[in-house]
């Protein structure tokens, strides 16, 4: 079944055991997906920050989603300049960047700017754009490597509903379940962006980030870009990646606990069971006191 070229799906009904929805992510998160584009880790980024804006209904709009999704997309490509699909020969790059990149030439902009200083209505134009180019790739894809456990679709009707189970399940685990995304995304980056790239994206962190020399700096951008938008918070990724309250002379190792959480996708769930635990071992690691 090629579920990107569905127009709509239903979630699975029936109780749900902890191992059922594990599964799922580990699915997502191993090397049986697939993935040609970045939109499925971009997708779901922005299902978890579009939870709590739902409609009377209880469903997520897809203008709601997609304007997320064009928030994050904006650095990463106007910013940064990362590609966002593997590029064969012939081919052009992914229609996300080719409207995001359109959008910015064709108004003029001479230097980069935050999406937040542009005007709700060229934004509003921008989101309508990439939201017509980009659901049919991703809304159903997304849809099937999570097991059809996840959500309800309609791409005709421009909604997502959320399983209940699946929606309290991320709530709980939340900062983990982020954290293996940032992940996986970061390595899907990683494989398809030259040196160069990598190279000209150091320049445009801020300061301390680019002395992480031990860190993948896509993963870095990642924390950098979306974890400090609530500067407060502190959670798994930051202190997998943004560990700042730490001695400048550390040294950091390798972190083999990293290494095992997500090669080995076996033990995935004994770990992410106990996030208590984790955290604390990453902080042990890491040389922050608890």
């Amino acid at each position: 079944m090629k579920y990107y070229d569905l127009n709509d799906g239903e979630y699975k009904k029936g109780r749900l055991t902890e191992d059922q929805m594990w599964e799922a992510f580990r699915w997502l998160f191993s090397e049986k997906s697939l993935n040609d584009s970045s939109y499925k880790f971009i997708f779901l980024k922005s299902i978890i920050d579009c939870m709590e804006r739902k409609e009377a209904n209880g469903r997520i709009s897809f203008d709601t989603l997609f304007d997320r999704f064009t928030s994050i997309s904006w650095s990463l490509v106007l910013k940064y300049r990362i590609n966002q699909k593997v590029k064969a020969r012939g081919k052009k790059a992914s229609l996300l960047e080719q409207d995001l990149l359109d959008f910015f030439e064709s108004g003029g902009y001479e230097k980069y700017v935050p999406i937040s200083e542009i005007s709700e209505k060229s934004r509003k134009k921008l989101v309508k754009k990439v939201k017509q180019d980009c659901k049919r790739y991703v809304v159903g894809a997304l849809y099937g490597d999570m097991k059809e456990l996840l959500y309800s679709f309609s791409r005709k009707e421009e909604w997502i509903e959320l399983n209940q189970q699946m929606e309290s399940f991320i709530e709980k685990h939340k900062e983990l379940i982020e954290s293996l995304n940032y992940y996986k995304w970061a390595v899907f980056y990683q494989k398809i962006n030259a040196e160069t790239t990598a190279r000209n994206c150091i320049s445009l962190l801020a300061p301390g980030f680019e002395k992480r020399k031990s860190e993948s700096i896509y993963r870095t951008i990642l924390a950098y870009e979306f974890e400090r938008e609530v500067p407060e918070t502190m959670n798994s990724i930051e202190l997998l990646f943004c560990a700042e309250d730490m001695s400048q002379d550390m040294e950091v190792s390798k972190d083999n606990l990293e290494e095992e959480l997500f090669q080995d996708y076996g033990s995935m769930r004994d770990y992410l069971s106990n996030p208590i635990v984790l955290i604390e071992k990453l902080k042990r690691q890491k040389g922050i006191i608890v």
